[in-house]
């Protein structure tokens, strides 16, 4: 039978591999070595690319420098991204340049996490590969929401296992942190609106704030995430930004076509917006459908004009707003 004498002894052998607590210090410096240099090796010439909804996203901004308000025609938090950008001599280069550093600091975020989740640099070697992918590189040049969405969705999560690991202060704050920056990612997709609200709730989970000031901390938070979606989200869009306040139904009706033709709920929908158009507008979705049933489930937003944008029926193009 072993003495409890040699439980600290086992503890520290066994947190002694590979950069963990109490293990030598250079295999923890090597690992950062290896990612920050993964990270700088990552950097390439910046060379802006045009995605699908990069022009309603410029449009968007460029509404919104002419008008003086956020004006939206696809999409309300990257485009105010665009628009300050623009306003401040920037370009879309320089758009690229800043979706590059918001990846850098992801990736050291991201690596940050490990090493205080798993106290051990082996926690690194993910984060290595991930920061070299090619295929997520190439996004961090493509001019659409995604890869802002990915950043601030990734440290909202973060936030919340850092707080998991940390005393009861900062834990309250790691939880503000992944509040907010789950506030900010619902701000620039729609399909993240769900992510504040469960960073709300695991987030009072983990914390449990047991004095006022640790409340007050988390309450703070709350209320700030709530005015960033009621001013950076599309349901803090005008009723004139007609393009933007009919995106979730329009994302309902593209990304699932096949529910919505078996959905008595979803045909009166499309009948009251689409008028005097709406038996066209089932037929085309009908024909789309049928033409190519396998496409329709994984085509996402690029599909939206298959109802509120695009020509029906060999007719003139039907608008939100009701106009031709």
């Amino acid at each position: 039978m072993r003495s409890d004498r040699d439980a600290p002894a086992r503890t520290t052998g066994g947190a002694a591999s590979l950069g963990g607590v109490g293990s030598p210090w250079p295999w923890a410096v090597l690992a950062w070595a290896a990612l920050l240099v993964a990270v700088v090796v990552s950097f390439r010439p910046t060379v802006p690319v045009i995605w699908g909804d990069t022009p309603p996203f410029v449009e968007s901004a460029l509404l919104t420098l002419e008008t003086g308000r956020p004006t939206v025609a696809g999409g309300r938090g990257y485009p105010t991204l665009l628009a300050v950008t623009f306003a401040f001599g920037g370009d879309l280069h320089t758009v690229a340049r800043l979706q590059q550093a918001a990846w850098a600091v992801l990736i050291l975020a991201l690596a940050a996490t490990a090493q205080t989740a798993t106290r051990n640099a082996a926690g690194l070697v993910p984060i290595i590969l991930v920061a070299t992918y090619p295929g997520l590189l190439l996004f961090r040049h493509v001019l659409t929401a995604d890869l802002l969405f990915a950043v601030f969705l990734n440290l909202a999560m973060a936030g919340l296992l850092v707080a998991t690991c940390v005393g009861r202060t900062a834990r309250c704050c790691a939880v503000a942190a992944a509040v907010l920056c789950a506030a900010l990612a619902a701000c620039l997709k729609s399909q993240g609106m769900l992510v504040p609200i469960a960073a709300v709730l695991v987030g009072a989970c983990v914390a449990r704030p047991d004095t006022p000031a640790r409340l007050a901390v988390i309450a703070l938070s709350v209320a700030a995430a709530l005015a960033l979606l009621a001013a950076g989200s599309r349901f803090g869009a005008s009723d004139s930004d007609q393009a933007s306040t009919v995106f979730l139904p329009k994302t309902l009706f593209c990304n699932h076509l096949n529910i919505v033709l078996a959905s008595d709920a979803a045909r009166r929908e499309i009948v009251s917006a689409a008028g005097d158009h709406a038996d066209a507008t089932m037929a085309r979705l009908a024909a789309d459908f049928a033409a190519e049933p396998g496409r329709w489930p994984v085509l996402g937003f690029f599909g939206d004009a298959c109802l509120f944008d695009g020509p029906i029926a060999d007719g003139p193009a039907w608008h939100p707003a009701g106009t031709s």
